[in-house]
């Protein structure tokens, strides 16, 4: 007999669930369920951004809607508008697109253009309808929570705090090693009376030079 506490466990006969089993077994499934709600949640997504072209269905007597749709025929892109149709009754006719982009009904199969449905008449009626669905994808609404505003991307880009010249040669007496240079303040806040500066607003600084100097980013002082 051995406890059976964990999910990679095998049990066997006369083996005892334990509660930490039972417990791993409800979180399981408890994340199976959100996994199941995610993927509903996109799939309902993406329907709403398909549509069937050209769909065909019945309205009164011998006649038949058709969606409209945007279909790539004759080396061009054509948006054709819903519209009606009647066909022939006793018989079967078929829907299509011919290559000057025009929705045709037809008792003989085309050689040409797209086939959207097979219609099946009698007394009067349309008893049959099969749709062979070509799908458009619809571009999804734009939703202004889905950019950041113009005051986050200000926030986030570089801007200018302080401008400074040096017109004589600060010396350098070794290398790999910082020093506090003095500048002649042109813009900014943040000089003190000796010329050094200290940035005065929060987050990182990039110090750079138009001349060929070296540079340190990521401090607040220069």
């Amino acid at each position: 007999m051995v406890d059976i506490v964990n999910l990679g466990q095998v049990a066997q006969d006369s083996d005892i669930l334990r509660a930490a089993w039972i417990n791993a077994a409800s979180r399981k499934l408890a994340d199976l369920e959100q996994s199941l709600a995610v993927a509903n949640e996109k799939l309902g997504t993406l329907q709403s951004q398909l549509s069937q072209a050209f769909q065909v269905t019945r309205s009164a007597g011998l006649t038949a809607n058709v969606a409209a749709g945007t279909i790539k025929i004759g080396g061009i892109v054509a948006s054709i508008a819903a519209l009606s149709i009647t066909c022939p009754d006793n018989s079967t006719s078929y829907v299509y697109i011919d290559n000057n982009a025009q929705v045709l009904v037809a008792t003989t199969r085309p050689s040409g253009g797209y086939e959207v449905a097979r219609v099946v008449t009698d007394g009067g009626q349309i008893t049959e309808i099969q749709n062979y669905p070509l799908f458009e994808v619809r571009s999804p609404a734009i939703n202004t929570d889905n950019f950041a505003t113009i005051e986050y991307a200000n926030s986030r880009a570089w801007q200018r705090i302080a401008l400074v010249r040096k017109t004589q040669d600060f010396p350098i007496p070794a290398r790999d090693t910082y020093y506090r240079i003095p500048f002649e303040a042109l813009e900014g806040n943040g000089f003190n009376t000796s010329g050094l500066f200290t940035t005065q607003v929060a987050g990182d600084a990039c110090f750079s030079c138009t001349n060929p100097c070296h540079y340190d980013c990521n401090t607040n002082e220069s």
